[in-house]
């Protein structure tokens, strides 16, 4: 499966991994699935690694996945979300999704490598006094 995910619902983070050829109607099962996961909580951080995808989204196709989190925000409250693009087309593709999504998070960025990524998302994620 291109697109698989790893949910800890205690810590109300969701792992997203997309890995090859991913397709829209791929994605859009996923935040279906995503939604429809009883172990959901009510507030989730993120983590999209697109580290190992081969395949580029259209500009159409980043509104059409905007628009499915959208749903899936009626359903839970996104926090933070950290996206992974190491390719140069994938990381400007990546700010671009960033812009469009950015009303639904409370903080995002994109980053090239994973460990940057997972950094950042931790310390966005820590307790503030």
């Amino acid at each position: 499966m291109p697109v698989t995910y790893e949910l800890d619902p205690e810590a109300g983070f969701v792992d997203v991994r997309c890995v090859g050829h991913v397709t829209l109607e791929e994605v859009l099962i996923h935040l279906r699935t995503i939604e429809e996961d009883p172990r959901l909580p009510e507030r989730l951080d993120a983590l999209l690694d697109m580290g190992d995808q081969t395949s580029v989204p259209e500009t159409v196709e980043l509104r059409e996945i905007t628009r499915g989190l959208e749903r899936v925000s009626k359903t839970v409250r996104w926090r933070a979300l950290a996206i992974v693009a190491q390719s140069d087309v994938l990381f400007g593709m990546s700010r671009m999704f960033a812009v469009f999504t950015e009303p639904l998070f409370s903080q995002l960025n994109v980053f090239r490598e994973r460990e940057e990524a997972i950094r950042w998302l931790a310390a966005a994620r820590a307790p503030t006094d």
